[in-house]
């Protein structure tokens, strides 16, 4: 979504609407603007060629008790990372 639009909440949103079954909140996702070679933010307006990173961050609980008590919560996160490809202003 965020190559397209880059509205944090429509970006934070969409990545909550595609993991229901975690129960994400908007504190759950980041998101940041990177220059192409990913050594620094975009400055605003982010342009074309800017890369658009999200991470989703969530915390597993195993169900059973034996495996709660073994291993406790696992702090899980994934990264995607896609170039902009055109760049949206909000009206």
């Amino acid at each position: 979504m965020g190559i397209v639009n880059q509205s944090t909440a429509v970006v934070s949103g969409h990545a909550i609407q595609h993991a229901v079954a975690l129960g994400l909140d908007a504190g759950d996702v980041e998101l940041a603007f990177l220059t192409p070679d990913l050594s620094a933010t975009c400055s605003a307006p982010v342009a074309l060629g800017c890369v658009v990173e999200v991470t989703v961050h969530y915390e597993f609980v195993p169900a059973t008790p034996i495996l709660s008590n073994l291993i406790g919560s696992l702090d899980l996160s994934s990264t995607a990372r896609e170039p902009v490809e055109r760049t949206y202003q909000s009206p």
